[in-house]
């Protein structure tokens, strides 16, 4: 597996190529509208507070932070150099880089420590933070921290402080704060010998302070966001591989109901066979040999279709079909009739204005569940010794506020007791005699139903008829089913 070349460098796993070019556009997009805002804090400075300030060092800072940034840009359009630049961590380190210097550059020449703004170290860092992997994230936490060092206690301590008026040419009265003209005197009296005042030394002290409290909330910000930047790459992470095993776990499931169901559908049609072989073992007759080769034959065909079929259900399990009700009733009803021999007829109710109602889903896995619904209804009625019609009713009631189709299926095969009604749909649990099934129609109907949303229960049913049982399968309509998408 090909390891991208900025995981060596300790960064989070989401800090693609991707990210650095997004974050190269955002940092130079975002430097054309701060060189805007310096330009415009200095003319504000200059025209309506009437304080001078040193506007041809300043102008040349802020022409070299145009010139960079349009040489980034460009750079980063042409193709022979965009992937240095742009596609890798740094092009985005230089900028911030030059940002930090360019912005020591401004406090300098503008009160120094005094500056109002110099709290923007802070913001750097917390963008090389987010941008960069950990060792250049913390060379510009370091760099910011010396350049803070040598503006809050250099500029007083040393001399920066005259070096910076020598340099702008301009005097302390003229600087663009108060406290940079106490700061030259704070200087002076160092340099002649005289005595520094309480007050004073407090002051030096606060400035010293800030600087540090400025280093330590740095290195705070470097620590925590790239701990809570590590965690949620992690929880990311995890979540990819739960999302990637319960999707494997739902192929599992796919493939072990599919199994289960081509069980199920062969089970019959093999013991026919199994049947007419061992009847035409204890015959001579060849008749008989011919009629038990004749339902061999009718059986194996059977299987054939019957593979056919869940094949044809496997390879489009993914797909999102769809079918009008009418057609799906119609269509297990034909597969009901055409299994048994002579089924018990059909009492259908279906509304008109319910025929054109699309059912969306594995409506192939569905048709064989409503089939095997009515054979069970037709064995337990058969078994009872009745005749009476199965009862095929639908209708689309709405519970609680959603719309969903109902179908009834009523047989009069007698009384169940509430413990049977309660296990049916149980995996290999049947109310047949022993070898008559192996209990998982209803299980696989009642597992398919719950996938696409519905649920399948059995009730017990008593009218005029008889009594009997009565099974209630739902299913979610388009439209709900759309709405909860969304």
């Amino acid at each position: 597996m090909n390891t991208p070349s900025h995981t060596s460098w300790g960064s989070p796993h989401h800090l693609t190529a991707q990210h650095y070019t997004q974050s190269f556009n955002w940092i130079v997009q975002l430097r054309w509208v701060a060189t805007i805002g310096q330009a415009l804090v200095i003319a504000w400075v200059e025209l309506f507070l009437k304080l001078k300030a040193p506007l041809g060092a300043l102008s040349a800072v802020i022409a070299f932070t145009l010139l960079s940034n349009l040489l980034a840009s460009q750079l980063h359009r042409w193709p022979t150099t965009r992937s240095l630049v742009s596609e890798g961590p740094w092009g985005v380190f230089t900028l911030v880089s030059l940002d930090v210097l360019t912005l020591t550059a401004l406090l300098l020449l503008t009160g120094g420590p005094y500056n109002p703004f110099s709290f923007l170290y802070l913001i750097h860092i917390t963008l090389a933070t987010v941008t960069l992997p950990t060792p250049l994230t913390w060379g510009v936490m370091v760099e910011s921290i010396g350049s803070m060092g040598l503006l809050f206690v250099g500029y007083e301590r040393g001399d920066l402080g005259r070096f910076v008026e020598e340099l702008s040419g301009v005097t302390a009265p003229q600087t663009l704060s108060g406290h940079a003209h106490h700061a030259q005197h704070t200087q002076h009296a160092h340099h002649s010998g005289g005595g520094v005042s309480l007050v004073e030394q407090l002051m030096q002290l606060h400035v010293e302070g800030m600087w540090l409290a400025c280093a330590l909330g740095g290195v705070m910000i470097v620590y925590f966001t790239q701990r809570i930047q590590r965690d949620a790459s992690e929880v990311r992470l995890a979540l990819r591989e739960v999302e990637r095993r319960a999707a494997e776990a739902e192929r599992f499931n796919a493939l072990t109901t599919l199994t289960a169901g081509a069980a199920h559908e062969l089970a019959t049609p093999l013991a026919s066979v199994a049947l007419a072989c061992d009847e035409a073992l204890l015959t001579q007759d060849p008749q008989a040999h011919r009629e038990a080769l004749e339902l061999i034959s009718k059986e194996a065909q059977r299987c054939v279709a019957t593979l056919e079929q869940l094949r044809g259900m496997g390879a489009r399990a993914d797909l999102n079909l769809s079918l009008s009700l009418s057609e799906l009733i119609e269509d297990a009803l034909i597969a009901y009739q055409e299994e048994l021999d002579e089924p018990l007829p059909v009492r259908l109710s279906l509304p008109p204005e319910l025929e054109a109602e699309l059912i969306e889903g594995p409506v192939l896995g569905l048709i064989q569940g409503i089939k095997n619904l009515l054979h069970n209804a037709h064995q337990a009625t058969a078994r009872a010794g009745g005749q009476q019609a199965l009862e095929l009713v639908i209708s689309a009631p709405v519970k609680e506020g959603e719309r969903a189709i109902e179908l009834q299926l009523v047989d009069y095969a007698g009384a169940l007791s509430p413990s049977e009604l309660a296990r049916i749909g149980e995996p290999f649990y049947t109310t047949r005699d022993t070898g008559e099934g192996l209990g998982l129609g209803v299980y696989l109907t009642k597992q398919l139903t719950t996938q696409m949303g519905g649920e399948l229960r059995y009730e017990a049913h008593q009218s005029d008829q008889g009594v009997g049982t009565r099974a209630v399968l739902t299913l979610p309509t388009q439209k709900s089913t759309q709405e909860k998408g969304t």
